[in-house]
């Protein structure tokens, strides 16, 4: 599991100038599918100076959904039950991990070391 505390606001007076909203939906769903694990975003809301924290924090599941979400620039206490087999499932499901064959990669890499691959 993977998780972010954040202090991430916005500028109102120069909302042209980044999107961090929905940048930070959109890196959390690349890690969560990128990692094949849970992300827990967890952001500040409020003002400070010229920052509007918005809130907005979010779990994301292993496939990329999210499962569960803050509101909106308003203060809550989210809760989502989180299924840990999700993770081992969804690597087995990737055909990298799924078809790898790990014993002839040991052996490759054993082989690799012992001829002094790791100088």
């Amino acid at each position: 599991m993977l998780i972010i505390p954040a202090d991430s606001g916005s500028y109102p007076s120069y909302p042209e100038l980044l999107d961090t909203r929905g940048y930070g939906r959109g890196i959390t769903r690349f890690y969560s599918r990128m990692l094949e694990c849970y992300v827990v975003f967890v952001n500040r809301i409020g003002k400070q100076d010229n920052l509007v924290f918005w809130g907005y924090s979010h779990v994301v599941d292993p496939w990329g959904t999210v499962v569960a979400e803050g509101p909106l620039h308003e203060e809550a206490l989210v809760t989502v039950d989180i299924d840990l087999g999700n993770v081992p499932r969804r690597r087995g499901e990737v055909p990298l991990v799924k078809e790898a064959r790990l014993a002839l990669l040991a052996r490759e890499l054993n082989r690799l070391a012992e001829e002094g691959g790791d100088l």
